[in-house]
């Protein structure tokens, strides 16, 4: 739920300030990845994703006006959402007893990551498709292990 509630808040912000189209072009993308939230695995790619949107969009807007409030607001949301996503890997984390399941978490916890701290003010719209689209293909794998 607190997924949805950062997806809101991020897309109200964005109806304020003139974005690009590409803005909901990367939140429909979002969409077609995601598919329907079916349990602990699709609610954590949803978190992990809404989190990572986020962050782009604060950069977004940082690039079209580069202050240093702007600037600023973006990475306070980066540190913001990367302890909500360590939070939502924890919860997930509790779930699985394979060893392969945990060593599969552990590689989308370490690509997310990742992606995460390299959100910047370069960062852009295809680059961010992308880090989506791994990252349901990182979870997918997850959810491999874990029911194998």
């Amino acid at each position: 739920m607190r997924g949805y509630r950062v997806l809101a808040l991020t897309i109200q912000l964005f109806c304020l300030i003139s974005l690009p189209a590409s803005a909901t072009s990367i939140i429909d993308q979002f969409h077609k990845i995601s598919g329907p939230i079916n349990g602990p695995i699709d609610s954590l790619y949803f978190d992990l994703g809404t989190y990572q949107i986020n962050c782009f969009m604060f950069f977004s807007i940082a690039r079209l006006e580069p202050t240093a409030q702007h600037v600023g607001e973006a990475r306070e949301c980066l540190k913001k959402r990367l302890v909500e996503g360590n939070d939502s890997i924890a919860k997930v984390r509790t779930i699985f007893s394979k060893p392969n399941a945990q060593a599969a978490l552990k590689e989308l916890a370490f690509y997310w990551r990742e992606q995460m701290t390299e959100v910047n003010l370069q960062h852009s719209d295809d680059e961010e498709i992308e880090i989506l689209r791994l990252l349901k293909t990182y979870t997918e794998r997850v959810r491999l292990e874990a029911d194998w």
